[in-house]
């Protein structure tokens, strides 16, 4: 690599730490973010000996990678908080490095210069860099992703026992903290056996062994929810849900712009990634598939696509590994447009970078901004709440507890999305947003929790804390 290409992931990293520090921004917003926190709190407790909570719904759904990741290097930063943002800001280090990498390996005859623009154009993509910028599980994932393609290759194309113990280790990593991984990486790890199961067996059977491990860790960690290891999402595949837009499920009922199956392709028109990445395949000619690997590449691109497709939560940040891998497939038309702009056109060209340049800094703004507004919420939430109820007071509330849970942990939470209650202690303190969960839990527990409370308790406005979240106290009705 260039040395321009050697150290920009190490600015990444560095312009990641610094707009969290000016940004005063925790890495939390929403609930899976507090709920990637608590987990590592968990398994941080675990790994030190202690009492193990009780499991919850989170424990079931979410991948353990990330949580576990976080427990661990907690023993060096002494907070979990910060632990999980260091490994996403290193994790976007990493998927640059390993997209770079691939660069190189897939099209060797690029300029360093013209690598270097398009891992600019790769980690410029919005979504990639508010997962960066974020404790979620998205870029961890994404990294030992390509990480295990990266090596795979290797390991595949020129029977590379080593590169083979690496693929399978950042294969496993990258299960673990996000199992649907597994469809990328599925052809890859055929393929990448039926190159090496012949000749180089050991290499493969100990490949076999890591991932193995990988495994037990997995089942480690779901030891204490109950029934063991859970499907998850899988569970709602369909595939009619490629040609929806409104979905009923564990998040209530949610309509989107558009039907599953032109949301896979958004990456080619959407302003999280590049609005113009369509333009990019009127330079694209046949013989840029032309290795195998690539093919391995294809089957992992579209396996991916047919298992997100039919599950109903569209979002995306879950389209990052289409992304990236459609991205090493469109690197030769990238660097044709690089040399060729560059000789034929320079100012055009030029031009049209600059011009890119801007869009992806709207788009960025227009991704991270609502995540430190929401980030900043929470904490003013947490902090006026703690104001109006007692310590030990119980509270009825869904959606924004898991944040609270993360700042305000003196009161007991009791959530209304979880279960149905057919009584609650008078003196009891509930926190409901009309206007937001009405509509989308219409008929299911949130709303039938807060109309049972409305009918049968008095019900008095404590206070307004923005947003359209109201804190009611509850009493019973005198008889």
């Amino acid at each position: 690599m260039s040395p321009k290409e050697k150290i920009l992931p190490v600015v990444l990293f560095l312009a990641l730490a610094v707009m969290a520090y000016l940004l005063d921004f925790n890495g939390l917003y929403g609930q899976d973010a507090h709920e990637y926190l608590r987990q590592a709190k968990v398994f941080f407790i675990r790994l030190s000996g202690g009492v193990i909570p009780p499991p919850t719904m989170g424990d079931a759904f979410f991948g353990a990678g990330f949580p576990i990741l976080g427990g661990v290097l907690t023993f060096i930063t002494g907070n979990a908080g910060l632990s999980l943002q260091l490994i996403s800001w290193s994790s976007a280090a990493l998927a640059v490095y390993f997209f770079l990498s691939g660069c190189r390996y897939l099209l060797p005859g690029a300029k360093a210069e013209s690598r270097f623009l398009f891992g600019i154009f790769f980690l410029s993509a919005p979504v990639f860099l508010r997962g960066a910028f974020t404790s979620m599980s998205d870029i961890p994932a994404l990294a030992m992703t390509l990480g295990a393609l990266r090596f795979g290759m290797d390991a595949g194309e020129h029977r590379n026992g080593r590169a083979l113990l690496l693929a399978a280790f950042t294969a496993g990593l990258a299960m673990l903290i996000r199992p649907a991984m597994l469809a990328v990486l599925a052809p890859l790890m055929l393929w990448v056996s039926w190159r090496m199961i012949r000749r180089q067996f050991l290499w493969w059977g100990a490949g076999i062994l890591i991932l193995g491990l990988f495994a037990a860790v997995h089942y480690w960690a779901k030891m204490p929810v109950p029934g063991g290891m859970s499907a998850g999402v899988v569970n709602d595949w369909k595939a009619i849900h490629f040609f929806s837009r409104t979905f009923t499920n564990a998040s209530g009922t949610v309509t989107y712009f558009l039907p599953n199956i032109l949301q896979l392709l958004s990456p080619l028109a959407h302003y999280g990634f590049f609005v113009a990445t369509f333009l990019l395949f009127f330079l694209f000619k046949k013989t840029d598939l032309h290795l195998p690997v690539k093919w391995v590449l294809v089957a992992g691109l579209l396996s991916y696509m047919l298992l997100i497709g039919g599950l109903p939560v569209p979002n995306p940040r879950y389209l990052l590994p289409i992304w990236a891998l459609g991205l090493w497939l469109l690197h030769p038309a990238w660097d044709r447009f690089y040399a060729y702009g560059l000789y034929f056109f320079p100012k055009l060209t030029k031009g049209l970078l600059w011009a890119g340049a801007v869009l992806q800094l709207a788009g960025l703004v227009w991704n991270i901004r609502p995540v430190i507004q929401l980030n900043h919420f929470e904490q003013a939430l947490s902090a006026r709440i703690r104001e109006k109820i007692p310590p030990g007071a119980l509270l009825y509330t869904m959606d924004v507890d898991v944040a609270m849970k993360s700042y305000l942990t003196e009161i007991q939470y009791f959530n209304i999305w979880e279960t149905a209650y057919d009584s609650i202690p008078g003196g009891s303190y509930f926190l409901y947003n009309e206007n937001k969960l009405n509509t989308q839990w219409a008929g299911m527990n949130p709303v039938k929790n807060w109309e049972h409370v409305r009918n049968n308790y008095q019900i008095t406005p404590v206070d307004t804390l923005g947003q359209g979240w109201v804190l009611y106290l509850t009493m019973r009705y005198e008889r």
